[in-house]
């Protein structure tokens, strides 16, 4: 699995650590879990670059979103 920070562009701008791979992400911030999701079924026919490309994208939309976190 990869890591990087992001820091959110709206709001407290609070910067998360990101941890993706081919088979899903975690966002984490002050040390704590904010969310961990698995890649869809739909995804799996995706090669493993294409695969750890989305899974960086939709955690990043989830940052942007605060899709199931708080700020």
């Amino acid at each position: 699995m990869e890591l990087t920070q992001y820091r959110r562009t709206q709001g407290q701008q609070a910067t998360y650590l990101v941890e993706y791979g081919p088979d899903g992400y975690q966002i984490s911030r002050d040390g704590r879990l904010r969310r961990s999701k698995q890649l869809g079924p739909a995804c799996r026919l995706m090669g493993q670059r294409e695969r750890v490309r989305v899974a960086k994208q939709f955690a990043i939309e989830d940052i942007e979103r605060l899709i199931g976190m708080e700020e």
